[in-house]
């Protein structure tokens, strides 16, 4: 696994623009705010350095039945969702995915609390001659599949948000966030031959209460103003 925090020469237009709770109120505008900053870097002669992209949540992918490899964008903005990778593949620029396991849990009390983590699961999801032991590594291949379904294999994936809050759930505490934040340094998970970025490693406050309803007041190790 490659780390890399150095995050400047990427353009992010908005933040989980598409996350079902805002009822598609940035559905008509995210594409077209990333034409224009595209095209102001073009003519400013930046366009080889800096590349436009856009951080989406999780969940604009998913599985019909749970295993990656069947991975694909969600059915309601699916057009779209091609024609944002469609301009990712041209300009070189990433897929940047913010990927909050603890929404999984959150969202699910049936949801295997070990499967959140790195340290091995009771309950893999078993996918051809893969075998899943966290959500993690699955979500990740899920994005994957969902690419290169779609013709976009080529589109490099990098992990803009990832973490673990520790206040404001039962499950957000400092232990939860320690354990999930310390297994997910180790290069130890095969991911492919995929790039792996982590732009910030921290639980995030405002993007897991537009994601939940719910403010996660503790951070992790990088993180932001309020």
């Amino acid at each position: 696994m490659d780390v890399d925090v150095d995050m400047d020469r990427y353009v992010a237009v908005g933040n989980e623009p598409f996350l079902e709770t805002f009822n598609g109120t940035y559905l008509n505008t995210t594409f077209p705010a990333m034409q224009n900053i595209q095209a102001a870097l073009v003519k400013a002669g930046l366009a080889d350095k800096v590349k436009v992209t856009v951080p989406l949540n999780a969940d604009v992918y998913q599985s019909p039945t749970g295993k990656p490899s069947d991975g694909d964008f969600r059915a309601d903005i699916h057009g779209l969702m091609l024609t944002i990778v469609q301009f990712l593949a041209s300009t070189g620029a990433p897929f940047v995915a913010n990927v909050y396991p603890f929404i999984s849990l959150y969202a699910d009390p049936n949801f295997p609390l070990d499967y959140a983590f790195f340290q091995g699961s009771s309950s893999p999801v078993v996918d051809g001659g893969v075998t899943y032991q966290n959500t993690f590594d699955a979500n990740h291949d899920t994005l994957v599949a969902a690419l290169r379904r779609n013709g976009f294999g080529n589109v490099s994936v990098v992990v803009g948000e990832v973490g673990w809050p520790t206040d404001g759930d039962a499950n957000a505490n400092l232990d939860y966030a320690r354990r999930f934040n310390q297994g997910s340094l180790p290069d130890s998970r095969p991911l492919g031959k995929d790039e792996l970025t982590l732009g910030k490693l921290f639980a995030e406050s405002s993007s897991q209460q537009r994601a939940v309803g719910k403010t996660s007041t503790g951070k992790g190790f990088f993180t932001e103003s309020p």
